[in-house]
């Protein structure tokens, strides 16, 4: 079985795509070749935005731009303001520091690394194996990004996120439920200077037990009595 985006099952349907094409594309797949997808246009306009990771909201003061994370200078989730309008950004890296997922002023495209991706209607969900979600995330156009689950990682960070929290999980901090609105930076982790709505400057990196980490939070939330999970 191979499986057809929507214009080119069109054309097969219609009879304008071979099925000796079809056939030769699957021994032999693009995305294999290139080593990532073909831009995929997401329709972000408007001059306002807004990010939702974890419970956190992020939004952009009055037609600037918006970093919503960045780690160590590097924005891993922006939105840039140009020609009255908001572009989406999103640079998302595995533990290896390798790009995964990269959205540049509106333009999706991803690794053929990972061990399943799967678009469906404005979800994205990255799996790296069976069962394992690597990023999944709401697009809600004209102006919002929701990040439901997964992992921002780079150069030693662990953003874990949920529904309802993030846990930064080099130092244990649970961050959930804060709005920011007047600040060109939102989380801010690393080795920057410039202002930022919350900042992480100095965390332990590599060599980071997560379990542990997972466990401390686990008694966090026990003891302060939320209602989340952490799984």
């Amino acid at each position: 079985m191979t499986l057809l985006c929507d214009k080119h099952q069109r054309e097969r349907r219609n009879g304008l795509l071979p099925i000796s094409d079809v056939q030769a594309a699957n021994q032999d797949p693009f995305n294999r070749k290139s080593g990532s997808s073909a831009p995929y246009a997401l329709h972000y306009s408007g001059d306002h935005c807004e990010v939702d990771i974890g419970s956190n909201v992020l939004t952009a003061p009055m037609m600037s731009d918006l970093v919503a994370v960045q780690v160590d200078g590097e924005p891993l989730v922006a939105f840039r303001f140009e020609d009255g309008h908001y572009l989406l950004n999103m640079l998302l890296f595995n533990e290896a520091n390798e790009p995964v997922l990269q959205i540049l002023d509106n333009e999706l495209i991803y690794s053929a690394e990972p061990w399943d991706i799967e678009l469906v209607g404005t979800r994205l969900t990255v799996r790296v194996a069976a069962g394992k979600i690597f990023i999944d995330i709401v697009f809600e156009p004209p102006a919002t990004v929701r990040f439901l689950r997964g992992r921002l990682l780079l150069n030693g960070i662990e953003l874990y996120i949920r529904p309802t929290f993030i846990l930064l999980v080099n130092s244990g901090d649970l961050i959930r439920q804060l709005k920011a609105s007047g600040t060109s930076i939102g989380l801010n982790i690393g080795y920057d200077g410039r202002p930022s709505a919350f900042g992480f400057r100095r965390v332990p990196r590599y060599q980071i037990d997560r379990r542990a980490a997972l466990k401390r939070a686990r008694k966090q939330v026990k003891e302060q009595d939320w209602d989340i999970s952490i799984d």
